[in-house]
């Protein structure tokens, strides 16, 4: 009880070090325990929680070999008491857990194949728990937040189709769970992840109305959760973002009025927020995000010096913080289209020289961090400069190439035809 006492104690202070050298103690205890009593049921289950806490801490701190050899034995010991006693909802659930603990450090380790085997058979047992137990809204958790992890790993290999049926298996389990448990800040905060992945999925799948609707409800559930507590600025820069990135979409469907309402809407919140006296960077990227999506929504209005004047702005504000992370590819990458935006705007105005030199700025920025859709929009535009040495053959090349690799988006294949033909036609010429 001491020794138990200390290394939680350790634990709970962060000192993750100190905390792992007196677990590992303690499991030293738990197999003596183990040797004296093997046909202990009890002991047996000390031993494997022993196991999955010491290999746990090791995968957290990166020490993978140990800490998955660690996390095996644990799970082999929940499945030999498992297969002792199959309809023991403790053991299934301890062995679902070291499942889930094992397959988060492979993905954490980059090992998506192995780990998708495990969160298969985590997802199993939680399946299992869940029917014996119908009322349990913590066995339907684990199958809806296994089923989004496995929906996650599907995403990361392309395989979009797989990552819908995954996405929308969790989101009607937990659209269940938010009426069974609307208080529960865990089960909101997971299923708004997931209605955001939902929408980002939507949006590569083209499915631009399907991805407005689920930010929309991500913009009422934030909305909610700042009636709770008005004057929290986390919440509010949230909520800013989805009023961006829904102008954004709107932006492409060509519904201007109601784009430019949220925009603005976005823009009035981040200029709040950079009142305070220490904006996170998080607020101030979100400050130039309205500037450059107000610019792109102001080029499609054909009202070029304001596009160019908004852009300018976003440049003006994500500069510092591009030049503070020069290896974050998404801040740089968001750089980029600002930069690409203002070529938009030259090339609208006539300026094709001007146009010509922003697109191959943004284009050497998209190249050096591997952006692969980036890459193939930023060759289009250049092909489309007289003046430019890209050709349509080098558009399709990349574009076939991102279809062999299953990178190339639905947007992006739909013009996979139009290529072809302007590279024929180009190769004749």
């Amino acid at each position: 009880g001491s020794e138990m006492c200390i290394r939680d104690s350790f634990y709970r202070e962060k000192n993750v070090k100190d905390a792992l050298v007196r677990f590992e103690a303690s499991l030293k205890i738990r197999q003596i325990l183990a040797n004296d009593f093997p046909d202990s049921q009890l002991v047996s289950g000390v031993l494997a929680h022993g196991f999955l806490r010491v290999g746990a801490i090791q995968c957290s701190q990166g020490d993978f070999s140990k800490g998955l050899a660690n996390l095996e034995e644990g799970l082999k010991i929940y499945r030999r008491l498992l297969s002792q006693d199959p309809d023991s909802i403790e053991f299934a659930s301890s062995a679902a857990n070291v499942l889930l603990t094992i397959a988060e450090a492979l993905v954490a380790k980059e090992d998506f194949y192995k780990a998708r085997e495990r969160f298969e058979e985590a997802l199993q047992l939680q399946v299992q728990l869940a029917a014996k137990d119908p009322k349990s809204i913590s066995a339907s958790r684990y199958v809806a937040y296994i089923s989004k992890k496995i929906g996650d790993i599907d995403l990361h290999n392309k395989d979009l189709t797989g990552a819908q049926k995954k996405f929308s298996q969790a989101l009607t389990i937990y659209k269940s769970l938010r009426i069974k448990d609307p208080n529960s800040y865990l089960i909101k905060n997971e299923y708004i992840e997931l209605l955001r992945e939902q929408a980002d999925l939507s949006y590569k799948l083209n499915d631009l109305v399907g991805s407005l609707s689920y930010h929309e409800e991500v913009l009422s559930l934030r909305q909610r959760e700042l009636k709770q507590d008005p004057s929290n600025a986390e919440v509010q820069n949230l909520i800013g973002l989805q009023f961006n990135v829904m102008g954004g979409i709107q932006t492409e469907l060509n519904n201007l009025p109601l784009a430019k309402s949220n925009l603005e809407e976005a823009l009035a919140i981040q200029q709040r927020l950079m009142r305070s006296p220490a904006p996170s960077s998080f607020v101030n990227w979100n400050f130039g995000f309205s500037y450059y999506n107000l610019g792109m929504l102001m080029l499609k209005r054909g009202e070029l010096e304001a596009a160019q004047a908004h852009l300018d702005k976003s440049l003006a504000i994500w500069q510092p913080i591009a030049d503070e992370s020069p290896t974050n590819a998404n801040l740089q990458g968001s750089f980029a289209d600002a930069i690409e935006g203002q070529g938009d705007v030259f090339l609208a105005k006539g300026d094709v020289e001007n146009a010509k030199k922003k697109f191959e700025e943004s284009f050497e920025i998209y190249q050096r961090f591997n952006l692969q859709s980036a890459i193939l929009r930023s060759l289009d535009r250049l092909a489309k400069v007289p003046s430019s040495k890209v050709t349509w053959t080098q558009v399709l090349v990349q574009a076939e190439k991102m279809k062999a690799q299953g990178t190339l988006e639905l947007r992006d294949a739909a013009n996979l035809e139009d290529w072809r033909l302007k590279s024929s036609a180009e190769k004749k010429k």
